[in-house]
């Protein structure tokens, strides 16, 4: 039987069938018999139908699958290959025995310090796109719980340059707290999938959904690794990174407006008992209420996009704290501009508040931990701001959600 190479793969043809290892399940890295790599994607409404026939490690033969190539709008490509392949619903999975092709297990591109500094600010590829990370374990942190498990690891790269690495989430666990007391080491790591932060200027790893962390791998370049530090190395405690426990579900960020959406409106029309939103088609209806509201109200609702440095976020600014930064209610503004779309056009006074940089403090909800929804509902706005270290960043916040979504 015929088989295609990777490398061979174009969008000319629909009738590939490739032989392949599965390297890694979470970001679903193919290696073929020469060594080539390649990304696979299965759909949502797909996954369900080929997830109980893929197993990390095994081999497989692909077929009636679609070449493709990545578009701007796709998130992340944890391969450096503009290439990858789409399952469709028709496509076939065979496994494969061992006996019948040899390819390798295992396929990495080691990361120096520089990629990282570059990669800053750029998630089109995570830092497993070009390469992976790997290093020697000098420091390991406690396992803290800030909504989900996380871990600080410390890890000096063959370059001898001391890189920070935070694992959230089930990530977290593949590192237990006193692993090393019993072996004398050294231990080379290696961490996939990772996406590269800054803070105090000094860059780091954090860990995505994708991450695998794998200790004293069985292959050459970790073997290197080990003999050129055969004596013991001592592993040194990392402190805790959270202080304090975070009450409920409440964090502070200092933030800069950066714009404000319009097409969604700035404000909205609001029962006069319970503040949520009217229906009015034909008389103002309230759902929550059950009954018709008699006087309803404009209030607030004003979607903002922010940026503090390490992400950038959507906060909604609602009726009470609106009003405490615009000095003015939304009845009032919007009177003075009836005539204007509210959906196409700010008032000035609004639109003034871009370019500004408040302390927001943000109260997530069921709709943010459990359903994914990425957009932030504002509890307070303090205006004189203090850059100090009780502010916390935006890429943490969302790395707690994203990683709750996955437990």
């Amino acid at each position: 039987m015929s088989y295609n190479l990777i490398k061979q793969l174009s969008n000319k043809n629909e009738n590939w069938k490739v032989r392949v290892r599965l390297s890694r399940i979470l970001d679903m890295v193919l290696i073929d018999e020469q060594d080539d790599t390649i990304h696979a994607t299965i759909q949502k409404n797909n996954v369900k139908k080929f997830q109980t026939q893929l197993r990390e490690g095994r081999l497989y033969s692909l077929s009636n699958f679609q070449e493709d190539t990545y578009k701007g709008k796709d998130s992340y490509w944890p391969l450096s290959k503009e290439k990858k392949i789409n399952f469709l619903r028709t496509t076939v999975i065979e496994e494969l025995k061992e006996s019948e092709v040899t390819i390798s297990q295992h396929k990495f591109e080691f990361v120096d310090y520089q990629t990282i500094v570059d990669r800053f600010g750029n998630n089109k590829h995570l830092t497993d796109s070009l390469k992976n990370i790997i290093g020697k374990i000098v420091g390991v942190g406690p396992l803290e719980n800030v909504h989900v498990p996380m871990r600080n690891i410390d890890i000096m790269n063959p370059e001898e340059i001391k890189i920070r690495i935070t694992l959230w989430g089930p990530t977290s666990n593949q590192i237990e707290d006193n692993f090393y007391n019993n072996n004398p080491g050294p231990f080379v790591i290696i961490v996939t999938s990772t996406i590269v932060k800054t803070f105090r200027g000094e860059h780091y790893l954090s860990s995505t959904s994708a991450t695998k962390v794998y200790i004293n791998l069985e292959i050459p370049k970790t073997a290197t690794l080990i003999d050129r530090n055969v004596e013991k190395t001592e592993i040194e405690g990392i402190p805790l990174q959270f202080k304090q426990e975070i009450s409920e579900n409440v964090f502070t960020c200092l933030a800069t407006i950066e714009n404000i959406e319009k097409n969604f409106g700035w404000y909205y029309i609001g029962c006069a008992k319970c503040n949520k939103k009217v229906k009015s088609e034909n008389d103002f209806w309230c759902n929550n209420c059950k009954s018709n509201s008699n006087f309803p109200i404009p209030r607030y609702r004003i979607q903002l996009n922010v940026d503090d440095g390490t992400e950038r976020a959507i906060f909604i600014l609602f009726d009470k704290e609106a009003e405490k930064l615009l000095h003015t209610t939304a009845r009032e503004l919007s009177n003075k501009y009836a005539t204007m779309n509210a959906y196409s056009t700010l008032p000035n006074k609004i639109e003034k508040l871009i370019g500004k940089t408040f302390v927001f403090q943000l109260k997530l909800n069921d709709y943010n931990w459990k359903e994914g929804w990425e957009l932030y509902t504002i509890e307070k706005v303090f205006d004189n701001i203090s850059n100090d270290e009780t502010a916390m960043k935006l890429d943490h916040i969302t790395k707690v959600r994203c990683q709750l979504l996955q437990t």
